[in-house]
């Protein structure tokens, strides 16, 4: 499926990777308005933006190693590597804290959610897969602050269609989920 990013918009891949698990890298792909703006300027603001306010958030042994933002005409990489700033024994990469994107329509096709690696120690996760509440917390502060200094700064989050006929939907909310959430690699044959 080839997602449809239209003139005045864009796809953002955050990339990672772990430093104590042989998983190759992980990417967490969010929609942006560009609100006339760059690709540059919104680059810029992505990394002083994510720096200030989620990076502290991340294990120290996951690392942010790049940027790759895209329209259907452009595409630009910025690789770097930045570690986190969070201390203690990270949870398994295939561990993320979820977050659940409301669009501003009903509908599924107007719903989103991201996974995000590296945000949780083994100690911030019970049995049952549930986010100590200090913790979650502390999470949800810290992605709605993030968001909102995106927006503050005329990049607001979009989800982005397969088909080329709706519009991206703004996402006017989101929330981090009380449960962690697990990725799995599709094995294809």
């Amino acid at each position: 499926m080839t997602v449809n990013i239209p003139t005045g918009y864009a796809q953002v891949t955050y990339l990672w990777e772990s430093l104590n698990f042989d998983s190759g890298k992980a990417a967490t792909i969010v929609g942006y308005f560009l609100n006339g703006q760059t690709f540059s300027d919104l680059g810029t603001t992505l990394v002083t933006k994510f720096e200030d306010n989620l990076l502290p958030e991340i294990n120290e042994n996951i690392s942010w190693v790049g940027l790759v933002a895209a329209d259907n005409d452009t595409l630009v990489e910025v690789a770097f590597s930045e570690d986190g700033g969070r201390s203690g024994d990270v949870s398994p990469p295939n561990i993320t804290v979820l977050e659940k994107k409301i669009g501003t329509l009903r509908g599924r096709a107007n719903r989103g959610r991201n996974y995000w690696p590296g945000f949780l120690n083994d100690g911030d996760v019970a049995s049952d897969g549930t986010i100590a509440t200090g913790r979650w917390g502390d999470l949800e502060l810290a992605f709605a602050t993030f968001n909102n200094a995106m927006a503050t700064a005329d990049f607001n989050r979009v989800i982005l269609h397969n088909d080329p006929v709706p519009d991206p939907t703004p996402v006017d909310s989101s929330s981090i989920e009380h449960k962690c959430a697990t990725q799995r690699r599709r094995l294809r044959r």
